[in-house]
């Protein structure tokens, strides 16, 4: 049997409730932020634990800070949670 005809009926029931988990976690997180937290960054990011504190990727966070100041203009393709183009707003 063919494993994609199997999945289908789980995949329909779980997507809803995956939904409406994301949802709510994310609007959780961004009632539960504290104000330093926002005031630091300027806006809030609802990322990764280290991606929101600015520990991660250090090295490569200091290269792009570096290389986005010659710039006017930034291309965002394919982002996950956008990290690097809401470091470009610190630049």
């Amino acid at each position: 049997m063919d494993i994609e005809r199997r999945l289908k009926p789980f995949v329909k029931k779980a997507f809803p409730i995956l939904s409406a988990f994301h949802k709510y976690r994310r609007e959780y997180k961004l009632l539960h932020r504290d104000v330093e937290y926002r005031e630091a960054l300027g806006f809030y990011f609802n990322g990764s634990p280290a991606m929101e504190q600015g520990v991660f990727e250090p090295d490569e966070t200091q290269v792009f800070h570096k290389i986005i100041e010659k710039f006017d203009l930034l291309v965002n393709i394919g982002a996950n949670a956008g990290y690097y183009v809401c470091k470009a707003l610190d630049a």
